[in-house]
């Protein structure tokens, strides 16, 4: 990491060439801080409940807007650039909106995810309501779990879904964006940047020769491909072999 923050932080933004005792002294810090920084976080992860949810749920902030900006790009052919840009942000804002909102409401104990009753003791098809440990081993009983579930329903989302939630709201903003400030002309579209099953539905106006389904070939043909392929082999034949001295062979 030290070394890493020296290569691409420090030295392309400054040109003072830095000694070799310089040079140790930057590296040991930059240990130093970065340790420092690792312990930290160490409490900071230890009051946000799971590190499984922790590192999911700030790994969906940019990969939700990020597949919706590759989703609107291959199969959206109609979203401008206004369109993208405005749905990426408008997905990552949101998307770390929610994150951060339900991991600090599960940290102060306003959100809890109760396990579920598993004893049958006594059981006569007559259960009556025990107390649950919350997500932060604090009891809650079942009129919290029901008051916890009508105020902050939407919070409540599961995190494995963040990441499908941050692509349709990307999707759906870029091309509500798009068609507000006069979308693409798919004709104007090089079929090349969209999906093999998109292309069959778009006639390209400046691209009139479309690829064949997913292969694209370097000579617009594959007949062409093969006959220049075979001329560079034919070239590469004729020329004089050489040994390892540099000499022809006998």
């Amino acid at each position: 990491m030290a070394a890493v923050v020296l290569e691409d932080f420090y030295k392309p933004f400054f040109s003072k060439e830095l000694s070799e005792k310089q040079t140790y002294f930057f590296m040991k810090a930059t240990v130093i801080i970065t340790g420092a920084a690792c312990l930290g976080m160490v409490y900071v992860v230890e009051k946000l409940g799971a590190v499984l949810q922790l590192a999911m749920s700030i790994g969906a902030i940019a990969n939700g807007p990020s597949l919706g900006l590759s989703t609107m790009g291959i199969l959206l052919p109609w979203v401008n650039a206004k369109g993208a840009l405005a749905g990426g942000f408008t997905s990552l804002i949101f998307m770390a909106w929610l994150c951060i909102k339900a991991q600090s409401m599960i940290s102060s104990g306003d959100l809890a995810f109760p396990e579920k009753p598993v004893s049958t003791e006594g059981c006569h098809y007559h259960f009556t309501p025990k107390n649950y440990k919350g997500f932060a081993g604090s009891p809650i009983n079942l009129t919290d779990i029901m008051h916890t579930d009508e105020e902050y329903m939407f919070y409540r989302l599961s995190y494995l879904w963040y990441c499908l939630v941050g692509t349709f709201v990307a999707l759906f903003v870029g091309m509500l964006v798009s068609f507000v400030t006069k979308p693409n002309d798919p004709r104007d579209v090089d079929p090349k940047l969209l999906a093999p099953f998109i292309r069959k539905y778009i006639k390209s106006r400046e691209y009139p020769n479309q690829p064949e389904d997913s292969i694209i070939y370097a000579y617009g043909s594959p007949k062409q491909s093969h006959n220049a392929t075979r001329a560079a082999n034919d070239k590469i034949s004729e020329l004089p072999m050489t040994n390892l001295n540099g000499a022809p062979n006998v």
